[in-house]
């Protein structure tokens, strides 16, 4: 795991825009872009769209896969997360 990953799994939001302003968006850590990260490892809804909304700001590559084929919205897609699904929808 990486700080980028503790970082949008425990900072804040505007943590998580400060690092954006810094890091290549796309970029994978472990095979996990930060869209793949926020959607498999925040847990609060509230908090997993707002970092959602901010890492999209960045204009990140949506379609970008881990290791195993799985896109972000995929992901959104197993885990159920209606609300995440819809805002990847709407990009």
């Amino acid at each position: 795991m990486s700080v980028f990953d503790l970082i949008v799994q425990n900072g804040s939001v505007r943590q998580v825009h400060l690092m954006l302003e810094w890091i290549d968006i796309n970029s994978k850590s472990l095979s996990e872009t930060l869209l793949m990260v926020c959607v498999r490892k925040v847990f609060d809804p509230t908090r997993r769209l707002a970092l959602l909304k901010t890492i999209l700001n960045f204009k990140p590559d949506i379609n970008l896969q881990d290791g195993k084929g799985q896109t972000a919205f995929m992901s959104a897609c197993i885990c159920e997360q209606e609300d995440t699904i819809n805002l990847f929808l709407r990009q």
